[in-house]
């Protein structure tokens, strides 16, 4: 059965009290801050070291891998029962981790999540939140001028290329992988998928396109997995995602309304504009 969504379906935060943001890579962590300075909203930054960048915000907390569940002995302390997740999270093969004590007894509670795909992975991380009362909230109405929406879809430009008809037989075969739980995004020529995400992101994968040297005219479809939580690990593009479809040939762009962050909206559409990329939110 499919998850609800939440952003719909959102209660209220408390604004009251504090939320910790736990933030993982990537310029939207920025933005949040800022946006959640702008709207006094009380917040403590939980920082995770391998990714998250320090120019953008002083941590009251930094973790890493090894000793990511002292996260709980925080939020008790400082009395906090709301947090958010945002950002790319670098993920460690398990022989790798040297964990704590209190890290070693939530890897042992996820083990056999760990190696699954990230969404399995992320909805037992969220469950043992749910567990200690900590509401995980819903980051897209904090976000709101960084999602995706059918206003800056373009299809009236190339009308004579593309169709609502293979539009949505893409969106359909993005859906159909993303079931498989291994990633949110493929590239689709010829009305296949030639190449699939993995684990090591949606750069990687247009590097890859680009090194196979296909002359067609392709798409990169990037979507929410059928039955991810959409609290967490929502697809995100950027500039440099345009920029990269540049490099490597791409030439056109779908993504799934309100289910999309998008890094700086203002300079990502005018590299879409400029360039002439086909966008559309389905």
């Amino acid at each position: 059965k499919k998850k609800p969504d939440q952003f719909v379906n959102l209660k209220m935060f408390h604004k009251d009290s504090p939320i910790a943001l736990i933030l993982g890579g990537g310029f939207l962590t920025k933005t949040l801050i800022e946006n959640c300075k702008k709207k006094k909203i009380k917040f403590h930054i939980i920082a995770i070291e391998e990714s998250f960048n320090s120019n953008f915000g002083t941590p009251n907390l930094k973790l890493n891998i090894n000793n990511i569940a002292n996260v709980f002995k925080y939020l008790n302390k400082n009395k906090i029962y709301q947090v958010i997740f945002l950002g790319k999270i670098y993920k460690k093969k398990l022989i790798d981790i040297r964990p704590n004590f209190l890290t070693l007894y939530y890897l042992i509670r996820i083990f056999f999540f760990y190696n699954s795909g990230d969404g399995k992975l992320l909805n037992k991380v969220i469950d043992i939140f749910n567990e200690k009362n900590i509401k995980v909230l819903d980051p897209r109405p904090f976000l709101k001028n960084n999602l995706s929406n059918k206003n800056k879809n373009n299809i009236t430009r190339f009308k004579n290329n593309f169709s609502l008809k293979k539009i949505k037989k893409y969106y359909l075969l993005a859906k159909e992988f993303g079931e498989k739980d291994l990633g949110q995004a493929v590239i689709i020529s010829n009305n296949k998928v030639l190449l699939t995400e993995d684990q090591n992101g949606t750069d990687y994968l247009i590097s890859k396109f680009k090194s196979q040297n296909i002359k067609t005219v392709s798409w990169l479809v990037k979507v929410a997995k059928p039955y991810q939580d959409l609290r967490v690990d929502l697809p995100t593009i950027g500039p440099t995602t345009i920029r990269n479809m540049l490099r490597s040939g791409i030439q056109g762009l779908i993504v799934e309304e309100g289910k999309t962050f998008i890094e700086d909206p203002e300079l990502t559409f005018r590299l879409i504009k400029k360039n002439k990329i086909f966008f559309y939110a389905v």
